[in-house]
């Protein structure tokens, strides 16, 4: 059996696990089977399938021992998927949903926050400069494939909710109103902050609604994505 991977290849691949490198090149790469048929659906996303079974559509097929060098999990999966990352430019509807991060330090949370951000309809996820990189290899794999479909604008939040100051924006914060008893809103940001600083003061100046998730128990606050998805689930009804 002959195999495909050349050292260029491995350096190559092994490269899109760092920032700098998915940036240079607008690419990133994702792990096994699910995700794979996720970006699938979305036309000349996907760039190169590399696997180490036979699979029904092109493919470059690799040894396990190769799969090893190039994956970014501790136990790789039998495909590895090198991908674009999308460049779309962003326009504002009014009468839609958006997520903003302000922050957010974990890769983790970031990937699952796209996730929720796609649960939810939600199609575009602005990032303030000091966020984790949505292309991670964490972050990839913790969206589940939804990275597909959520586009990730990285810019100055502040500058952005000022040219937007029309719009209804929610932030999460330990002190606010109860989330439950809010009137649902048809539309708006939903801004959610850094997992250890919660929100930064200029953007949590700029911001028209604060509100909480009420809590019975003794919890000093909630992990970021849990937080997020809760919220989203109350504010957003369709």
């Amino acid at each position: 059996m002959s195999y495909t991977l050349t050292k260029a290849q491995i350096t190559h691949i092994k490269q899109l696990q760092e920032n700098k490198y998915r940036k240079e090149f607008g690419l990133f790469i994702a792990e096994g089977e699910k995700i794979l048929q996720e970006l699938l659906k979305i036309p000349d996303l996907v760039e190169t399938i590399y696997s180490t079974q036979e699979l029904p559509m092109p493919h470059e097929l690799i040894s396990e021992t190769q799969m090893q060098k190039i994956s970014a999990l501790q136990t790789p999966t039998n495909i590895l998927v090198v991908a674009k990352q999308p460049k779309p430019e962003l326009q504002i509807n009014p009468e839609s949903f958006y997520l903003i991060l302000d922050g957010i330090q974990d890769p983790g949370n970031m990937g699952t926050m796209v996730r929720i951000a796609d649960w939810y309809g939600i199609s575009d996820l602005i990032c303030s400069a000091e966020s984790a990189d949505a292309y991670s290899p964490k972050a990839v794999q913790a969206s589940m494939g939804s990275i597909a479909r959520v586009c990730v604008h990285k810019l100055d939040v502040v500058s952005f909710l000022t040219q937007h100051g029309y719009m209804e924006s929610f932030v999460a914060m330990l002190a606010g109103q109860n989330v439950t008893k809010l009137a649902t809103p048809k539309s708006g940001f939903i801004v959610v902050g850094s997992e250890g600083k919660g929100v930064s003061a200029p953007v949590l100046q700029l911001c028209k609604n604060r509100i909480t998730i009420p809590g019975a128990g003794f919890g000093e606050s909630l992990n970021a994505s849990v937080a997020c998805g809760i919220i989203c689930s109350h504010l957003i009804k369709w």
